[in-house]
């Protein structure tokens, strides 16, 4: 599984410029302004689950184990429930900006950000699709390698702009944020559909059915998980304030760097996985889980001290004051790698119940959790919130794999000297990917 290493360092380029990015919007915006921007986010994911309907990890599963006539039909229900999403939200930011004269994202009052809003929908809804279509291609590799590319060359351009500009206007951000979005979906969507030159057909029911039976499972798995990470910022933003949610989003955005190299793994697990000449055991997956934890707490010291140099010399003063909240999530987020890259597991393993149950703990947990802390404790609150919900859900996960593999809890937190030997042994191994 070859491609593994390969697919997982072209999107740390490409996370690592979209992280760069966000903090220097992070610096010019200020707390209110970068407040605003991250509930523009926040809202833009839920819709996207909303109205995606779990689409993307179904294109992934269906079109893996598809021939190229089924392919064919995965790209068609693509383009049509790309076309649906973008309908739907246009349609309903259209009805609530006439209504109440602000956006439907981010709440702003300012007519500019609508049509921000419309362009960073349509990025990220055609960027999921298409990353989701690539990898279907077993050509998460090559994907990734245009991410990367595309994201790092609009980072060096936007650097260029900011620094020959010092004045900016409050719009700025967003209108950045919205490129980074956007372009590099445009570059997915031209390279697609030149190297595969998939053709629009009308899928079968029974296509639609199996497509159907994916989706929905992964539908209310997601939307659950998604309401269960990001609840804390919606009760921020009601009980407290838009700077509150600006501060908490940036110490957020410090310790999902420590989710960067799990979440890029857990996609191409999926692959690995269903990939019938070499196929990706368990007790591999193991190994990357165990190795990934014990890599990422030595990672999480340095995010640490990396983060206070950056509030005490780079970022606007009033952000500092979410240190002590990063630190408080840090063990909720070191421990939550194991149900990231388990979950791929269960997903490619149509265990997808298990995947749902998780969810629905962890939003339990952190629902209650966030309802009694943030109204008092504001940011500080939905950090102590994150931690007892990850740690508690990362428990389920392991538990769930102990009883369907029949494997030791101890086997995930004891290193031994087989474990870089199996791993790399794995590696080296050729795969079916399409590199170029």
């Amino acid at each position: 599984m070859r491609f593994l290493l390969k697919g997982f360092a072209f999107r740390v380029i490409y996370m690592a410029a979209v992280s760069l990015a966000n903090l220097v919007i992070a610096k010019i915006a200020g707390t209110t302004e970068f407040g605003l921007i991250s509930m523009l986010v926040v809202n833009a994911a839920l819709i996207q689950i909303i109205t995606g309907l779990g689409t993307d990890s179904a294109i992934v599963w269906h079109g893996i184990t598809g021939k190229q006539e089924e392919k064919n039909k995965i790209y068609s229900l693509t383009i049509y429930a790309s076309l649906l999403q973008l309908f739907l939200f246009t349609a309903a930011a259209v009805i609530f900006f006439r209504s109440t004269g602000k956006t439907i994202l981010s709440g702003a009052d300012r007519s500019g950000y609508f049509y921000i809003e419309l362009g960073y929908f349509a990025g990220l809804i055609l960027t999921d699709k298409f990353t989701s279509l690539f990898y279907s291609q077993q050509s998460g590799v090559f994907c990734n390698k245009l991410l990367g590319g595309t994201v790092s060359a609009l980072f060096t351009i936007f650097l260029i702009f900011i620094l020959t500009n010092p004045v900016l206007t409050p719009a700025i951000p967003a209108i950045i944020l919205c490129i980074f979005m956007l372009v590099p979906a445009i570059v997915l969507i031209l390279v697609y559909q030149f190297s595969y030159k998939p053709r629009l057909e009308r899928p079968g029911k029974s296509s639609l059915g199996s497509f159907a039976s994916f989706s929905f499972i992964v539908l209310v798995t997601n939307l659950v998980q998604f309401v269960a990470y990001r609840a804390d910022y919606w009760f921020i933003n009601y009980y407290h304030s838009k700077p509150d949610v600006g501060i908490y989003a940036q110490a957020s955005k410090f310790m999902q760097m420590l989710w960067i190299m799990p979440v890029i793994l857990a996609g191409f697990i999926v692959p690995a996985l269903k990939n019938r000449d070499n196929k990706m055991s368990v007790a591999q997956l193991v190994t990357v889980s165990r190795l990934l934890f014990f890599s990422h707490i030595i990672l999480g010291i340095l995010i640490a001290a990396g983060s206070y140099l950056v509030y005490q010399f780079f970022l606007p003063v009033d952000f500092s004051n979410g240190f002590e909240s990063l630190l408080i999530m840090m063990p909720g987020y070191l421990l939550f790698i194991f149900p990231t890259v388990l979950a791929a597991y269960f997903s490619a393993n149509r265990m997808l119940k298990i995947n749902l149950a998780g969810s629905v703990i962890c939003f339990a947990i952190i629902l209650i959790a966030d309802l009694l802390l943030i109204p008092r404790y504001s940011f500080k609150g939905a950090a102590l919130a994150n931690l007892i919900s990850y740690s508690l859900t990362s428990i389920f996960f392991l538990v769930m794999i102990k009883y369907k593999e029949d494997i030791s809890l101890k086997s995930f937190f004891v290193l031994n000297r087989r474990d870089f030997k199996n791993l790399f042994s794995g590696f080296r191994g050729t795969g079916n990917e399409s590199e170029k």
